[in-house]
């Protein structure tokens, strides 16, 4: 039986691939009857994608390219790399030309020290041992580290790079993509009382900051414990989090 987007599924599931989409993308949590492990962009009628774990079904629809990207969502809590990923990380180590990033993996990952806006062999960045970075997967092989960057491919950091002040929370991978949708319950309930910036990692890391302290521990506080709520009681306990500040 092929699976619908929204439906539970198990590892070995068939996923039911959009009609009319003439590509198709397989996040985490799927891959295919001939290949091992997620695929790059194949003609859809040629590959066979299936569930590889447990979890919801979710896809997203690009009617102009015609591509359709499905990904598995599940309350996971190990984190394995994937190519294009954004996650967050922090420097653990300055080898010769390169960082050391700690990314919640059973390796830390590898960043250049080129792999900045602007950054070349004299112009380097201010990145420190300890300080927080957001990046994305460049290169990920179960059997050696993985790399990252905190550039886009035209060699901008479209938001990526080391990240200043802040709070970052520790939550499931299922809640990160949930998170990463634009209008999730939590997010557009914060909106309506307190200005906040938030960078969202796939690898279960969460990076917040707001005007001040307060706000910001709120809504970390509001993220953490809205994890398992509906929309409605997210909403309503968001709003009974602010007036009990006030």
């Amino acid at each position: 039986m092929e699976m619908e987007t929204g439906s539970v599924v198990l590892p070995g599931d068939v996923i039911k691939v959009a009609d009319g989409s003439t590509h198709l993308k397989l996040g985490p949590g799927l891959g295919t009857l001939v290949h091992d492990g997620p695929v790059a962009a194949q003609p859809a009628d040629t590959v066979t994608p299936i569930a590889t774990k447990c979890g919801v079904l979710e896809e997203k629809f690009t009617k102009a390219e015609s591509s359709a990207s499905f990904y598995v969502v599940s309350d996971q809590k190990r984190y394995v790399p994937v190519v294009g990923d954004m996650i967050l990380g922090t420097i653990t180590g300055k080898p010769a030309e390169s960082f050391t990033v700690d990314i919640g993996t059973a390796r830390n990952a590898n960043l250049s020290m080129l792999a900045f806006e602007g950054a070349t062999k004299r112009n380097r960045p201010d990145v420190q041992v300890g300080d927080t970075v957001y990046c994305r997967v460049a290169f990920a092989n179960k059997f050696v580290e993985p790399e990252v960057t905190c550039v886009n491919s035209h060699g901008k950091s479209g938001g990526l790079g080391k990240l200043v002040d802040g709070y970052i929370a520790k939550c499931t991978l299922g809640t990160c993509r949930r998170l990463l949708s634009p209008k999730y319950p939590v997010l557009e309930a914060l909106g309506n009382y307190v200005k906040y910036e938030i960078a969202v990692g796939s690898n279960g890391l969460v990076w917040m900051k707001s005007d001040s302290v307060a706000d910001t521990l709120l809504v970390a506080q509001a993220i953490e414990a809205s994890q398992k709520m509906s929309a409605d009681l997210t909403h309503r306990f968001v709003k009974e989090l602010v007036q009990s500040r006030a």
